[in-house]
């Protein structure tokens, strides 16, 4: 949930980021005109936004699977990614101490 939270943040701020070029952009150049000054700004929250979320789902997948990894078949994981392995135990020992079965 936090990774997901995370990512969702990152997403809404480089929309906003790119947003805001979009703004800068059409008042340097008046790309849409005077009158339609909210467009630009307008279309470049909307492109950030679905670029960037297009990036966070791969990271969201990533993130996802190497929790399922753990989960579901830990000596696989431990096998493949000994150090990752490590690191997830020591973290869930510290966070978890009685749920840990092994």
């Amino acid at each position: 949930m936090l990774v997901q939270s995370s990512l969702n943040f990152v997403t809404f701020s480089i929309a906003l980021i790119t947003g805001f070029f979009g703004l800068v952009i059409n008042a340097q150049h008046e790309a849409f005109g005077e009158d339609e000054l909210y467009y630009a700004p307008l279309v470049g929250f909307i492109v950030g936004l679905v670029v960037s979320s297009n990036f966070m789902t791969i990271l969201q997948s990533a993130s996802d699977t190497i929790v399922v990894c753990y989960a579901e078949s830990p000596a696989e994981f431990q096998f493949n990614h000994p150090d990752l392995y490590n690191e997830m135990r020591a973290v869930w020992l510290k966070t978890y101490p009685d749920q840990f079965s092994s």
